[in-house]
């Protein structure tokens, strides 16, 4: 018969240990980004197809403007 209390733990504990890694290594690399020297900045525009005029089987974008 399975020993379920025994799978449990195993998988509980590997799926434990495994989080902690990666928070650990999301902090590694968190750090790297506030250490960088140079911080740049790049802003995404986002637009709206539904804002767009259609041409014939195309879609033409007459006016662009960012998502709110």
């Amino acid at each position: 018969m399975a020993n379920y209390s025994e799978m449990y733990h195993i998988l509980f504990n590997k799926i434990t240990d495994i989080i902690e890694e990666l928070q650990d290594i999301q902090r590694q690399t968190e750090e790297m980004y506030l250490q960088c020297q140079k911080h740049e900045t790049i802003a995404l525009q986002v637009y709206n197809i539904n804002q767009s005029k259609h041409v014939g089987d195309t879609v033409k974008n007459t006016e662009k403007r960012p998502l709110r």
